[in-house]
């Protein structure tokens, strides 16, 4: 992972923000994920899996703002973390694709600078996805 770049921060820099943003919410559970491989002695492990998120995790349940009634529960949120220069890869793509066809959601979070203003715009965004209207409350 790059140290630095010309934005003045890294990809570990935005995946703190993601983290604090969501610290704090009780509706959504969220684990840090590292994919790779290693060789240790004569064996060689592998963990996770090509193009998994930075993060994974699970939202409790989903609420229609309207109505409050309960949409959905325990849906699967994958977030990936890029610096401004960073690029998904071809692995990263599919997996994303993949979770939202499982009707997960999962999100690329990739700003241009890190303010205050991201880590609210994280925490909204989330809260957009997770607090939809219902197809009851949006005839």
């Amino acid at each position: 992972m790059k140290k630095g770049n010309r934005h003045g921060f890294n990809e570990k820099k935005v995946m703190d923000v993601v983290r604090d943003a969501v610290r704090y919410d009780n509706n959504i559970i969220l684990y840090r994920v590292n994919v790779g491989a290693r060789k240790i002695g004569n064996r060689f492990i592998r963990f996770g899996e090509p193009g998994m998120s930075d993060f994974t995790g699970i939202i409790r349940e989903l609420r229609c703002p309207i109505c409050r009634g309960l949409t959905g529960a325990g849906v699967r949120l994958e977030i990936e973390c890029k610096a401004p220069d960073g690029q998904l890869t071809d692995a990263q793509k599919n997996w994303i694709e993949t979770i939202k066809r499982m009707n997960g959601i999962a999100v690329v979070f990739q700003p241009k600078e890190i303010t205050e203003l991201f880590a609210k715009n994280v925490e909204a965004f989330l809260k957009s996805e997770i607090y939809k209207p219902c197809a009851r409350c949006t005839k």
